[in-house]
């Protein structure tokens, strides 16, 4: 485990692969990776989503570095499955903080 951003970004420079991802004419190497789940686990009845940074700094071999810290982030109205009712109700079903600040 990273313990500072620093931390990864040093083994990337020093990775094989980034020397030859480097050498060849500029590509995008930067990814997202995410998953809806249609029945999402709940905490006290509230959605919640855990968003966690890996850095993968090989293939084959598989090396991946897991930073320490991460972010979880929970919806503000417990969770009932979407309905024509409740679709509207984005503190409902979106973990987003700008959407959830405002909620009451």
């Amino acid at each position: 485990l990273a313990r500072k951003w620093r931390d990864l970004e040093t083994l990337v420079q020093k990775s094989k692969v980034a020397a030859e991802v480097a050498a060849r004419p500029r590509i995008t190497s930067d990814y997202v990776v995410q998953r809806y789940f249609s029945h999402p686990l709940l905490l006290d009845g509230l959605k919640f989503d855990l968003r966690l940074y890996v850095v993968v700094t090989s293939v084959v071999p598989l090396r991946a570095y897991l930073f320490k810290e991460g972010l979880a982030r929970f919806c503000t109205v417990p969770y009932q499955p979407p309905k024509d009712s409740n679709l509207q109700d984005s503190c409902m079903h979106l973990t987003n903080y700008a959407v959830n600040k405002k909620s009451k």
